[in-house]
C-alpha cells in the first residue's frame, strides 16, 4: 500500500511542473503534504510493528521518529497514535491514501476516535470524514464532549444521544481557563445576539480613545463580553447596596399610596407630609358657634352660607366644618 502512495505522490509532484496556474498548484501541493504526511505515519506504524526503534537503542517508536526527524517528542508521539488509531477507521484511512485529507482533519478525526472508541464506528467515521472541515470543527467539539460526559456517568446506556448543549470548563497549567461548548441554535443565536452588542460597545470605546480596549481583538472582545455576562449575573443573584437603596425608595414611594388607602377605609382624610406646619392644624372639640347651634339644617347665620353642624347627614359619613378661628373640627356620625 505504500508503494501505491509512493506513485501516487510522485504523479502529483510531476503534475507541478506541467501546471501554472497559482490556483491549481497550492491544491496540488496539499495534496502532495498530505500524502507525505500518511507515508510518515505509515513508516511510524511499521517500526512500531516490527520493534526495530528498540534494535536502535530506542524506548518507544515516538523517541525514534523525533530523533530522526525534526519533530518535537509530542509531536512525534501524535504522530505514531494518529497512526495507531487509522488501522480502525477505513473511511479515514481511505481518504489520508488519496491525498484527501490534512494534518488538521487526520487529528480531528483520531483525537474523535480515542475519545470513546465503542461509540465511534464505522459509520460514525464515514460521517465525519464528508464534513467540511468547519463542521468537523464543530461536530469532534461535541463528541468529545458527550465521550467526557459518558466516561463521568458509568450508568448511562450505550448508545445513549450526545446532549444539544454541552459546555467544558478547565483550567490551565499555567492558570488561565480553557472554554469549549455546543449551544442549540436558539440558545447559541441569543448569546452571539448579546456578545455582538458587548463588541460594539467596545468598539466604540475604542474610537472614543478607551485606553483599556485600544488593543483588544475581537475574540479578547468577545471574551470580554462573556465574563462580563458572567459579572452582571452574580450582582443580580447577590443582594449589595443598591438594592436595598432600591428597596428603601420603593418603600418611600409607596407610602402616599398606603396612607390613601387607609383613609378610604376609615372615612378619615389624612394631610399630606410637609402640607403644614406641626401644630398649625388640630382637630377640637365643636364650638358653641357650630356644634350647639339649634337652626334647623341650612339655617345658618344669614348671608354666611355655612350649613349648621347638627345638619342630618348619611350614616357612616363625617362633616368637616371649619371653625372661624381656623381650628379644624370633625363631627361624629348622627
Amino acid at each position: 500500500m505504500s508503494a501505491g502512495m509512493e506513485c501516487r505522490l510522485q504523479a502529483t509532484v510531476q503534475r507541478l511542473s506541467l501546471i501554472g496556474d497559482p490556483s491549481c498548484r497550492v491544491g496540488l501541493l496539499q495534496k502532495v503534504v498530505n500524502l507525505a504526511q500518511e507515508l510518515l505515519r505509515r513508516e511510524a506504524l511499521r517500526v512500531k510493528h516490527d520493534g526495530g526503534y528498540r534494535a536502535e537503542g530506542f524506548v518507544s517508536p515516538g523517541a525514534w521518529l523525533a530523533c530522526h526527524t525534526s519533530l518535537s517528542g509530542p509531536a512525534a508521539r501524535a504522530v505514531v497514535r494518529q497512526a495507531v488509531e487509522l488501522q480502525h477507521m477505513p473511511a479515514s484511512t481511505a481518504a489520508a491514501e488519496r491525498g484527501a485529507l490534512s494534518e488538521q482533519r487526520v487529528r480531528l478525526l483520531t483525537e474523535c476516535r480515542r475519545s470513546d472508541p465503542e461509540q465511534y464506528d464505522a459509520d460514525t467515521d464515514a460521517a465525519f470524514v464528508a464534513l467540511p472541515v468547519a463542521e468537523l470543527v464543530l461536530a469532534a467539539r461535541a463528541w468529545k464532549a458527550a465521550a467526557e460526559d459518558r466516561r463521568h456517568d458509568p450508568n448511562r446506556p450505550s448508545g445513549t444521544p450526545p446532549e444539544q448543549a454541552s459546555v467544558h470548563l478547565s483550567q490551565l497549567l499555567d492558570g488561565r481557563w480553557r472554554l469549549d461548548g455546543v449551544l442549540n441554535p436558539h440558545d447559541g443565536a441569543l448569546l452571539n445576539q448579546a456578545l455582538d452588542q458587548s463588541i460594539a460597545r467596545q468598539l466604540q470605546a475604542q474610537r472614543d480613545g478607551d485606553p483599556s480596549v485600544e488593543r483588544l481583538s475581537v475574540g479578547a472582545m468577545r471574551a470580554q463580553g462573556l465574563v462580563d455576562l458572567a459579572a452582571q449575573a452574580l450582582r443580580a443573584m447577590r443582594p449589595g447596596r443598591s438594592h436595598a437603596a432600591a428597596a428603601t425608595a420603593s418603600t418611600s414611594s409607596s407610602t402616599p399610596t398606603r396612607t390613601a388607602r387607609r383613609s378610604s377605609r376609615t372615612g378619615r382624610s389624612y394631610p399630606k407630609r410637609g402640607a403644614t406646619a406641626p401644630g398649625s392644624a388640630s382637630c377640637s372639640a365643636p364650638t358653641a358657634s357650630s356644634s350647639t347651634s339649634d337652626a334647623p339644617p341650612g339655617n345658618g347665620p344669614k348671608g354666611s352660607g355655612t350649613p349648621s353642624s347638627n345638619a342630618i347627614a348619611p350614616a357612616g359619613s363625617r362633616t368637616v366644618t371649619g371653625p372661624p378661628t381656623g381650628a379644624m373640627s370633625t363631627t361624629a356620625p348622627t
